[in-house]
């Protein structure tokens, strides 16, 4: 997010919807493909790089009969430094693919576009990451780069 997103309540009403979802209504549910252990244990992996903190979530689901060998955790998010990001030693786990109820959230300055597009350059897959932006020079700029 552009710095000027956090000066509003953007993370508290992400937190605040993040905390709706539940089993009961299907909003939150079983990730076959990571066990519970280990999307906490990579969440605490992320909780070790630099500058990071844990926005909300990083818990187990309560009350459940979910199998053991599905995740089930609550929505969860957890910030990373952009700079932390780009170094060679925290990429490749910043940017590992969970495909549950978990995401990486960062912040960016105006003049840091070029490492947004980087770390966006640098993922092999690009299926869920997003940037939102309405500015026109990071339009023009997205718009001009060759995603592989």
């Amino acid at each position: 997010m552009h710095e000027n997103w956090t000066k509003t309540p953007l993370l508290r009403k992400m937190a605040d919807l993040a905390a709706r979802r539940k089993l009961d209504d299907l909003t939150v549910g079983p990730v076959l493909t990571f066990t519970t252990e280990a999307m906490l244990g990579h969440m605490n992996k992320l909780l070790q790089i630099s500058g990071s903190k844990l926005l909300f979530g990083g818990e187990a689901l309560e009350n459940h009969n979910i199998p053991a060998i599905y995740g089930a955790i609550k929505p969860t998010a957890v910030f990373i430094p952009l700079e932390e990001i780009l170094k060679d030693n925290n990429y490749e786990l910043v940017t590992k693919e969970i495909f549950g109820p978990f995401q990486i959230v960062t912040e960016y300055k105006h003049n840091q576009l070029p490492l947004v597009l980087k770390a966006l350059e640098k993922m092999n897959a690009h299926l869920t990451a997003a940037v939102v932006s309405n500015d026109p020079l990071f339009l023009q700029v997205r718009k001009d780069c060759q995603f592989t």
